[in-house]
Parts: structure tokens; C-alpha cells; sequence
């Protein structure tokens, strides 16, 4: 073979080698961009699960769960289990009949002998006393210090002088006052019973 054979074989051996290497890359190529594409799918099927479970931002017409309004434990509907066991108040001693009642300490209650019906409040015993009325300064324990019971005095066995709140009661003239409301009340532990006053109508006494 002459040189000039052997530079033609030579050429030819070389454009060979190039083809096959240009196609090699060119298969490269086609690896890349399928796998490229394989990506691009995984990543929307990724983004779709990911709307589902509200990872990512879900479009603005699907509706949003809210949550109810919370109510205030300390509103008014709140009531208040020791005021409902609070004990009623006293209206205070029982005047004029029923239709009027005096604030114990200072005021009493100046009910006429004659007329019960017709008594007021007055400011003092002294104010009933100058009246001729009998003062009531109160009608049962409860409207008296500790210690103390209310009593009512007698002149004799059918006139109360006054009746008031004192440290006893004992005395074949002295009566005492209690309500019947209460149990057990005044006269429990002496054995009687709380009954209405029929020389002072409208009080209750121990009988």
C-alpha cells in the first residue's frame, strides 16, 4: 500500500470515529431531555398533592373552614351559685300593718294600743313613748347583735311597754319574739312554739 493509500485509509478511519461520536452525544441528548420531562411530571403531580393536603396555596374559590364564635364564660348568662344560696334580706320590722317596714337600729316601730294598724317609724323609743305608742325596735333574733334575743316587756299580762332587743328574756312579763320562717328558731330550745301575737297582731311570739 502507498502513502497515498494510507492517508485516504487514514481520513477515512477519522470521519468514522467523528459520526460515532457525534451520535453518542446525541444519544446523551435524548437521555437528558427524557429525563428532563420525567421531572417536569413528577414536579406537577407533586404540586397537586401538595394543594391537596393545603400545603400550598389553594385557589381562592375553594371554601375555608371557620371556626364558630367563642362565648364569653363571663358574660350574664353566668350565674353565680352563692348568690343563688344567699339567704333572702330582711326587710326589716314589720310596721303600718305589713305596708311599711323600719330599719332596724336606729329606727323602731310605734304601734298604737288602740290602733295596729295605724303604726309608723319613728326615729327612737323616746318618739313612740311621747306618743303613748309602744316602740317595736324589732321582731325576731335575726334583727338583733349576737348574743342577744328580742323581748318584749310587759306592764302587765295584756300591754307591752316596749319591745326590744336584750341580752335575756326571762320573767313571767317578758315574751319572746321569733319568726316563724326560720327552723328551728327563738323558742326551740325552751320547748314552745312560734305563734302569732294576739295582743301585738302582725309579730309572732313564743307560746
Amino acid at each position: 500500500m502507498g502513502p497515498s493509500h494510507a492517508g485516504v485509509l487514514l481520513l477515512t478511519l477519522f470521519a468514522l470515529g467523528a459520526c460515532a461520536d457525534v451520535s453518542g452525544l446525541s444519544g446523551l441528548t435524548e437521555v437528558s431531555d427524557a429525563a428532563s420531562s420525567d421531572a417536569t411530571v413528577i414536579d406537577a403531580v407533586t404540586a397537586d398533592a401538595a394543594v391537596g393536603d393545603g400545603s400550598l396555596d389553594a385557589p381562592s374559590d375553594v371554601p375555608v373552614a371557620v371556626a364558630p364564635p367563642q362565648l364569653d364564660a363571663s358574660g350574664p348568662d353566668v350565674i353565680d351559685a352563692a348568690v343563688l344560696d344567699a339567704a333572702p334580706l330582711d326587710p326589716g320590722i314589720r310596721c303600718n300593718g305589713g305596708n311599711t317596714f323600719c330599719t332596724p337600729a336606729p329606727q323602731v316601730c310605734c304601734v298604737q294600743s288602740v290602733q295596729t294598724s295605724q303604726s309608723q317609724c319613728a326615729a327612737s323609743a323616746t318618739d313612740c313613748q311621747n306618743q303613748g305608742d309602744i316602740p317595736v325596735a324589732c321582731q325576731d333574733r335575726a334583727q338583733c347583735p349576737a348574743n342577744h334575743v328580742c323581748c318584749g316587756q310587759k306592764v302587765d299580762p295584756a300591754t307591752y311597754s316596749d319591745v326590744s332587743c336584750q341580752s335575756s328574756c326571762l320573767g313571767s312579763l317578758n315574751t319572746l319574739f321569733c319568726d316563724p320562717t326560720i327552723t328551728p328558731n327563738e323558742c326551740a330550745s325552751t320547748g314552745r312554739t312560734c305563734t302569732a301575737s294576739s295582743i301585738l297582731p302582725g309579730y309572732y311570739v313564743c307560746l
